[in-house]
């Protein structure tokens, strides 16, 4: 008798990341002909946020000083799923393309990418995007006009998948695991309320090293 798959194991095939050429065809036709969506999914894959936060991120939570997006949860605007506050690292030529913009002169609480029909759709402005908006965006041009069973979410995977390979180029290791083994934790949980450096490594790694979409 076969195992049931879990709901997670579900999720995972079912957002199976694109394959090179795939990448190359969206990359190539979303970045020529819908230049403002294909920032909004470079966010999605160089940070790794949910398209919903993505849709909530406003102008007044890109911190320039220290390159990050800081994400402070706001039950009414839902805007994410954890409790918690949280800073998310972006890449060198994310800050290029969010820099583009000129933020510094937009509204601090206008959004970043806003739900505003037309040529101003995912541009800063003052209208919150639907949360189902850029889905049906990925699904008219990428499963529509390219034919591609390839879904948005699944660049979140490649983010992942190119992240590892990224700390492999670069002789990353597990970086808490000889302060863990030293202190005599049990688990690395522990071990992160006394050290920090890593994540200053490795923020500096996906600042610097990130590839582009």
């Amino acid at each position: 008798m076969h195992k049931l798959k879990s709901k997670e194991e579900i999720k995972v095939f079912a957002h199976k990341p694109p394959t090179d050429l795939q990448r190359k065809l969206i990359v190539d036709k979303i970045k020529t002909d819908y230049y403002n969506y294909y920032r909004f999914i470079c966010v999605l894959y160089g940070c790794t946020l949910r398209p919903k936060e993505i849709t909530r991120l406003k102008v007044k939570h890109l911190v320039r000083s220290e390159q990050i997006f800081r994400i402070i949860p706001d039950k009414e605007e839902g805007n994410s799923k954890t409790s918690a506050q949280r800073d998310v690292v972006i890449p060198d030529w994310l800050m290029q393309m969010l820099n583009d913009l000129n933020l510094q002169s937009c509204d601090p609480d206008w959004y970043i990418f806003s739900g505003k029909e037309g040529s101003k759709m995912f541009m800063p402005g003052k209208s919150r995007m639907h949360s189902n908006s850029p889905t049906r965006w990925w699904r008219n041009i990428v499963k529509i006009e390219l034919g591609l069973d390839v879904t948005q979410y699944s660049l979140k995977k490649l983010a992942g998948n190119d992240m590892v390979k990224l700390q492999v180029a670069h002789g990353v290791q597990d970086l808490l695991e000889l302060p863990k083994l030293q202190m005599g934790h049990s688990s690395k949980s522990i071990t992160e309320v006394y050290v920090d450096e890593h994540k200053k490594v490795l923020s500096q790694i996906v600042k610097t090293r990130m590839p582009t979409l």
